[in-house]
């Protein structure tokens, strides 16, 4: 039998809320006959409020499990006003004669088509511009018309979880030199947007493209990072200059700043916009120490900077030092480890030319440069790494044969020759120079009071000229190179006092960091290996960071005045009173208590075997599981104000869970999680189960009692698709249906 199912609040407010909720939401019906009898009764709506419309035209769970980047057989990309779009490109084609305006990057509609090799269709509205800076980005094809790269935004569905993403005319990017730098530094585990060759039918004309995904917050959480800061530098002064027709020398000194991406997020809150400031600081402090502030940083400043070096020199061997030049430099800022992450971009790499050419260019780059001492120990690191993980020949070259890269084995071994080769040549070059290219005078970073909230401006593309104790900034944006604001003044507005935000209590327990943020009280029995933790007050917050806990007790206790605090998060976006990150456990034990922040416990990035974890009285979520692969025994959680457990982005198997007064879901599994759970004993709870966002859940025996609503499966998030819920015995009766969303899956033996 088959039942609408319809969304409202859980008011459960009927008339023209049903009405209108039928026609804005549109969803679609579910089997009821799978999920039993007692579901059966009086229909009465549910809140959904968190879905979104399903995935492709509410394609199943199972037809869309394989519809990844590497199995797109081609894109059509129908542009709506295709007369108006094709005046804008030719007048930028034709206009200036070198570089793209900018005032002709118009954003168009468009229908943009999947054909998957499965014979899958999905059809999503989309937006898309003209992308790039440089007229190799617009060409003349055969029949005489004009084709362009492409900077696309999809409005309502994704390509293997991206919804933004580049097509780049293949010549722009050199082609098949993208695709092997950018597979060689993902192997070398560094931040690198995914890439590969696409057909795309665009208006009729059949050509090549690269696809790339835009470094944006989908890519990052791709990446099992948390959303953060995203920053490069701000190059406007750089581009007015080369329009304007001036020389290359007033150009290369053009004054560039680090800046902000995602600045909507930045500006979102408190910590957010804090966060930010001490990404821009420690971005800028690397430029404004450099001797060449064009194409050179100095790391040096940067502590636990091993990552920024080894970038730096795998670069430089894979011929891409485009991607140095430092307004095409991109970083994600890690605000729980507190560094910055290189993210590859823009390379411009020529290594698969002749490998002689290559060794000379290295050569006479190497001695330009100002910073050997950086290069040399950025080699010897990487050196090592690859020595003691070397690299997986038969693995790169499936992977390059998927990207489009038609590449064979002799030509594999050339190429890895080549970047061999440049390695070991880019530390015998370096290693006779200790300079490390530090600026003989160094600007000094300023910033106003942070809690005047009115700092903002650095996010913005206009910089200030301020005293650090005031307000009063002169716009000094229109000057046209950085040797005259420095003429000016020494102190910028551009970061803040070097100073610790947080003051950070240090421990060592076996290997592995536990920092107390604001001192909290922390007693450590090595003998025992217990570990008692009192937070007292909102501004404390515990991290366990890098290495093994083997069979540790972990206890931590809140006090309970602070539960109606509002500091959900702290400046280093810790979600959680107490967090675990880059974790692997051995049998540990953990005790949480009266808990205000946003989680009461937020393990991430982690691994291992977890004995117990028992929570109670949490202001807001329990316990929150990102970006892991765990295996815990039981948990028990009793009085969360929100989600009791959450998974997110990982592979979880659970023995024994018992959720006790739940105020939003008991189990909320979401962002392509793999979760396997053999006893489920759930009471008083609002959802007992959701799961969402191209996730599986597959659990054993699920109990429950005192439920408002026990199953629901949907879409949350965009960049995701339909979900699977599989359960082999079922207990469980809720005051409001069942919601299967259209795609996704429910059963029920």
């Amino acid at each position: 039998m088959i039942k609408e199912i319809t969304l409202t609040s859980r008011t459960y407010i009927l008339g023209v809320f049903l009405i209108l909720a039928i026609a804005i939401f549109n969803f679609n019906s579910v089997n009821i006959d799978d999920v039993g009898s007692e579901y059966t009764e009086t229909k009465i709506e549910i809140d959904q409020t968190e879905s979104i419309q399903p995935y492709c035209d509410g394609a199943t769970y199972s037809e869309v499990k394989n519809h990844k980047l590497q199995t797109i057989d081609y894109i059509n990309i129908e542009i709506i006003n295709l007369r108006a779009w094709n005046i804008n490109l030719m007048s930028a084609y034709i206009d200036n004669g070198r570089i793209i305006d900018s005032k002709y990057k118009k954003n168009f509609d468009a229908i943009i088509t999947i054909f998957f090799q499965n014979e899958s269709i999905c059809e999503f509205r989309s937006k898309l511009r003209i992308n790039g800076d440089w007229i190799d980005h617009i060409k003349q094809i055969e029949n005489g018309e004009l084709i362009s790269s492409l900077d696309v935004r999809l409005l309502d569905g994704h390509i293997d979880n991206i919804t933004r993403f580049k097509l780049f005319l293949p010549e722009s990017r050199f082609s098949n030199n993208e695709i092997f730098v950018s597979t060689i530094l993902e192997e070398l585990e560094f931040l690198v947007p995914r890439t590969q060759k696409v057909f795309i039918n665009l208006n009729g004309n059949k050509t090549v493209f690269l696809f790339q995904e835009k470094i944006v917050k989908e890519m990052i959480e791709n990446n099992f990072l948390r959303e953060s800061s995203i920053l490069e530098f701000n190059e406007k002064q750089i581009w007015e200059n080369r329009l304007a027709l001036k020389d290359n020398e007033t150009v290369s000194k053009s004054p560039i700043f680090a800046k902000v991406n995602n600045t909507r997020w930045a500006a979102s809150n408190t910590y957010n916009f804090t966060g930010s400031v001490k990404a821009i600081h420690k971005l800028n402090q690397t430029l404004f120490d450099s001797k060449n502030q064009y194409n050179e940083l100095n790391f040096t400043s940067i502590q636990n900077n091993n990552n920024l070096l080894m970038f730096e020199v795998a670069n430089i061997a894979l011929s891409s030092e485009h991607a140095l030049v430092n307004h095409n430099r991109k970083f994600y800022y890690n605000p729980i480890e507190d560094v910055l992450e290189p993210i590859y971009y823009d390379g411009m790499s020529y290594i698969l030319k002749d490998g002689d050419d290559i060794e000379n260019y290295v050569m006479k780059y190497i001695k330009s440069r100002s910073h050997k001492a950086q290069i040399n120990k950025g080699a010897k690191l990487l050196i090592e790494k690859i020595n003691s993980n070397p690299l997986d020949d038969k693995k790169i070259l499936k992977i390059l044969q998927k990207k489009g890269f038609d590449m064979d084995t002799v030509e594999l071994s050339k190429y890895l020759k080549y970047f061999y080769n440049n390695l070991n040549l880019i530390l015998r070059e370096s290693s006779s120079d200790n300079s490390n290219g530090i600026a003989s005078e160094s600007l000094k970073l300023n910033f106003s009071e942070l809690n005047n909230y009115t700092n903002l401006k650095i996010i913005d593309d206009k910089f200030y000229e301020c005293s650090v104790s005031t307000e009063d900034c002169n716009d000094i944006s229109g000057i046209e190179t950085l040797e005259e604001i420095t003429k000016q003044t020494k102190n910028i507005l551009l970061g803040f006092a070097d100073k610790p935000l947080n003051e950070v209590d240090s421990y060592k327990i076996d290997n592995v960091n536990l920092l107390g943020f604001n001192s909290p009280s922390i007693n450590i029995d090595v003998e025992s290996k217990k570990i008692n933790i009192l937070i007292s007050n909102e501004l404390q917050r515990i991290l366990f960071i890098d290495g093994t806990l083997s069979n540790w007790k972990i206890e931590v206790e809140n006090i309970e005045g602070l539960k109606n605090m509002k500091a959900r998060v702290n400046e280093n976006l810790l979600t959680g009173c107490t967090t675990f990150y880059n974790i692997n456990f051995v049998d540990t034990f953990i005790l949480s208590s009266n808990a205000f922040c946003e989680d009461n416990v937020n393990i991430m990035k982690s691994s291992g075997v977890i004995d117990k974890i028992i929570l109670n009285n949490s202001s807001f979520d329990g316990l929150d599981l990102d970006f892991s692969k765990l295996e815990i025994k039981e948990i028990k959680i009793e009085s969360s104000g929100n989600d009791c457990v959450d998974f997110s982005s990982g592979e979880y198997l659970i023995d024994k869970l018992n959720v006790e007064g739940c105020d939003d879901k008991g189990v909320s599994v979401g962002e392509r999680s793999l979760v396997n759970i053999n006893k489920y004993k759930g009471s008083n709870i609002n959802l007992a189960i959701a799961v969402k966002d191209s996730s599986i859940l597959y659990l054993e025996k699920f109990e429950t009692e005192f439920t408002e609503q026990c199953i629901s499966l949907y879409r949350k998030k965009l960049e995701f698709g339909p979900s699977k819920l599989q359960i082999n015995n079922y207990s469980c009766s809720g005051i409001l249906e069942n919601y299967i969303q259209e795609g996704s899956v429910f059963e029920n033996s």
